[in-house]
């Protein structure tokens, strides 16, 4: 209970989230928050602020919990710094409307000024635009370090937390993301769809950004030399061009699909069904598909960047980022080799067991009760 006013009052900003588009901070809020706001219900009323279009369905868990409101704000889906004012001025409007005792935020998104009452809990990601030198990074930056300055800071792993220690010189609670239990299930036999997905396959998820770096997967995949099919699903996000390029010049090019965001169905189904998952990021605050395809029983080839090492563990083999050749030589060692695939497959599932969402509710839950 809050001073003795009544229920506990969370606020929730979800208005980075996009309709039909998957992203960690997504599946963050439906399932850490979520389950959250469920172990609080007699305690706690949570009020989620989300973009215009954006429905509960969207919101998995949260948007479901018997004490969540979702609040559609008058902002589009978007970014840019217009959209981001008129989102500090909603948010600092709904803290004092909806009487708030925490907002639980991004570090762009702390407003200024705020009632006494409310305090504040900043969930970080990633610093991917500490390390940009562009106009628009170096402002982000400032508002991004005021933004830590302003109340308990949560990261979603060790690797985040040492980011921002090293550039903000704030000290964050580690609290780490989950993979669903129904990865580890099997599938649905129903069809879902997937007749353009070719097998034998190899999988990549993700948005097609540089961050991500798609080019090296398809210029991997070009290595094989093999009848395989490479399947890589995501939403464009800057590195379409680019890729279409590097498309281009494979010679088994006929063999790669790019398809869109996938139900969750069809996603547990590519997870299942691909000889090895790949992640060619060069950047990753956490990367919830690592998990995602371990708990599906599917090898996980990956780079030695950002937090993919501490999420994955020994439970994957490795390329140094941007390596097409060495991407290529894991990939075939997992895929010829049948005593290191049957190893890192065994090894993958017992790591992904290790990250419950039920961990990361129960610690918010008892962060947001210890925050007021």
């Amino acid at each position: 209970m809050s001073d003795g006013r009544g229920p506990l009052r969370v606020g929730v900003n979800a208005l980075a989230l996009e309709p039909g588009r998957p992203s960690g901070a997504r599946e963050r809020l439906a399932e850490g928050t979520g389950g959250a706001a469920r172990l609080l219900e007699e305690k706690a009323e949570f009020y989620v602020y989300v973009p215009r279009g954006l429905l509960s369905d969207d919101l998995g868990a949260l948007g479901a919990a018997a004490n969540a409101r979702v609040v559609e704000a008058p902002i589009p889906p978007g970014r840019g710094l217009a959209r981001r004012l008129r989102a500090l001025r909603f948010l600092a409007a709904r803290a004092e409307g909806d009487a708030l005792d925490v907002l639980e935020t991004s570090p762009l998104l702390v407003p200024r000024i705020l009632p006494p009452r409310t305090r504040v809990v900043v969930t970080v990601h990633d610093l991917r635009a500490f390390g940009s030198v562009s106009p628009g990074a170096i402002l982000r930056r400032i508002a991004a370090r005021r933004g830590l300055a302003r109340g308990e800071v949560v990261a979603v792993s060790r690797f985040t937390a040492g980011e921002v220690r090293r550039n903000a010189g704030v000290e964050a609670h580690v609290i780490e993301n989950g993979v669903r239990e129904v990865f580890f299930e099997p599938l649905p036999e129903a069809d879902v769809g997937l007749s353009w997905a070719r097998e034998p396959l190899v999988l990549w998820v993700g948005h097609l950004e540089r961050r991500k770096d798609p080019v090296t997967m398809a210029r991997a995949f070009a290595l094989l030399g093999r009848d395989l099919s490479l399947v890589m699903v995501g939403a464009e996000a800057g590195a379409g061009r680019a890729l279409r390029r590097a498309i281009a010049a494979a010679p088994n090019r006929e063999r790669i699909v790019i398809a869109p965001p996938q139900p969750l169905d069809a996603l547990r189904a590519l997870y299942r069904r691909a000889r090895v998952f790949v992640v060619t990021s060069r950047y990753e605050g956490f990367s919830l598909p690592v998990l995602e395809a371990m708990a599906s029983g599917t090898p996980v080839v990956a780079s030695l960047a950002g937090a993919i090492p501490e999420v994955a563990g020994d439970a994957a083999h490795y390329a140094p980022p941007g390596d097409a050749a060495a991407f290529a030589g894991a990939v075939n060692r997992v895929l010829l080799d049948g005593p290191v695939r049957a190893a890192i497959v065994e090894a993958g599932i017992a790591r992904a067991r290790a990250f419950p969402w039920a961990r990361a509710s129960a610690a918010l839950a008892a962060l947001y009760e210890r925050t007021t």
